[in-house]
């Protein structure tokens, strides 16, 4: 069984089953999804984009959804929810072979027999954006665009289901669930960037470099479109399969791509037959009627702290909850009943409340108050009281002179020390 799918609001649901209806044509032998990051509450019938299915977000499960809403926009959350997609389809059917994602804005021209003929020796399927050096005419994009939004673009990929494709998506959904942002100026573009690390990390993974894959406005420099039988073609030798209409707005008609300046419709005339196909099937599958819809998910957070910094203190959590996982673990029961016992009451009353103060000024002066909350709520869940009490108490020269002497008397080996020792240069850091 061969399933492809993409991922849509209901606003671009005239773009997906745009997609699905052109993939299928050519693609008979497929089977076409449409994952929804929304609800259909009555909004349209769901029989009008048959034979494909439709199959909403909450059927997925994921039980972190409300922690990806939250962190995410919607821009943001579509492309962290392809892995877990991919993943949904491979569990519901066991016999499924191959996988193939496309976005919403393309078009499928001829059968993705290249792609199948690759995976018969290989795991995952990419596209680079481009294939050869774009020349230097002060126009835009230039290849420094791709060193910030990736090698590879996530429009598409394909997986075969063995091994190493699902260790691919178990490990892009860890990345995605924390890191789908799109702030570049710290190294985030959404799921694309990371797809730079996959030919790196994993076996089995061939870059396509037919030129009739992933066709966009930023490519178009080394690739001229002509038509031939009815059929497309790249540089008059291979088939167009297909195409990314990439920044298209069909309320702007003739721009060829808000995301580029260097070709437009008068310039490149080759493509203008691609573009009149793809606007009247838009128009056909009821674009104005989806474009008016407003997403379920939608939400318009207040944004008290500029994008870059709210991504900068999601890093940050990230990293407190997993140095409290360090904690957890390192500190166990046998560790706290030594800590009890050679620390107890004498801590309380030899510091008191100047230490409290002390380490009070330190967090706020070193760490901010929004690490600072991140950390104090992961130690709550994650520590007992007692031991909290020592390790908030691992902070500061204050300390030095009374906890890890104590320590060192009541520990002869050292281990705990250590431990301890371990424990406040973190929290410090």
């Amino acid at each position: 069984m061969k399933t492809a799918f993409t991922i849509a609001t209901a606003d671009y649901l005239a773009h997906a089953k745009t997609v699905a209806d052109s993939f299928v044509e050519h693609n008979p032998d497929y089977k076409f999804v449409i994952g929804l990051l929304d609800k259909v509450n009555e909004r349209f019938e769901l029989n009008d984009f048959s034979p494909h299915e439709v199959v909403e977000v909450e059927r997925l499960n994921i039980s972190y959804f409300a922690e990806l809403y939250e962190r995410y926009n919607m821009f943001e959350l579509s492309n962290a929810l392809k892995p877990f997609f991919a993943e949904y389809l491979y569990q519901r059917s066991m016999d499924i072979t191959i996988i193939i994602y496309v976005d919403s804005d393309m078009m499928v021209f001829d059968k993705f027999s290249f792609v199948e003929e690759c995976l018969k020796k290989n795991a995952i399927c990419l596209t680079p954006h481009i294939l050869k050096t774009i020349p230097k005419d002060d126009l835009w994009p230039d290849e420094s665009v791709f060193l910030n939004a990736g090698i590879y673009n996530g429009g598409f990929f394909a997986i075969k289901k063995e091994k190493e494709s699902i260790q691919f998506l178990n490990w892009w959904k860890e990345k995605l669930r924390y890191y789908c942002f799109t702030h570049q100026s710290i190294g985030l573009f959404v799921d694309q960037l990371w797809l730079n690390f996959v030919p790196l990390f994993f076996k089995k993974v061939v870059i396509i470099k037919h030129p009739g894959y992933n066709v966009a406005a930023y490519n178009l420099h080394e690739r001229n479109i002509t038509s031939l039988d009815k059929k497309f073609q790249v540089n008059e030798k291979y088939p167009l399969v297909l195409y990314h209409y990439t920044g298209y707005d069909l309320d702007h008609p003739d721009t060829l791509s808000k995301y580029q300046s260097r070709f437009s419709f008068n310039y490149r005339t080759d493509i203008k037959p691609l573009y009149d196909v793809y606007k009247d099937q838009l128009e056909q599958n009821k674009f104005k009627h989806f474009s008016q819809l407003v997403p379920f998910y939608k939400h318009f957070r207040e944004k008290k702290l500029s994008d870059e910094e709210q991504a900068k203190l999601e890093l940050e959590r990230h990293r407190a909850q997993e140095l409290i996982d360090t904690v957890n673990k390192a500190v166990g029961p046998a560790v706290e009943q030594t800590v009890n016992q050679a620390i107890g009451p004498a801590i309380d009353q030899a510091i008191g409340p100047a230490v409290e103060q002390a380490v009070e000024q330190a967090v706020n002066q070193a760490i901010g108050p929004a690490v600072e909350q991140a950390v104090n709520q992961a130690i709550d869940q994650a520590l007992e009281p007692t031991v909290k009490q020592a390790v908030n108490r691992a902070i500061g020269p204050a300390i030095d002179q009374v906890l890890w002497p104590a320590v060192d008397q009541a520990v002869e080996n050292q281990s705990l020390l250590g431990i301890m020792k371990r424990i406040k240069k973190r929290i410090i850091k």
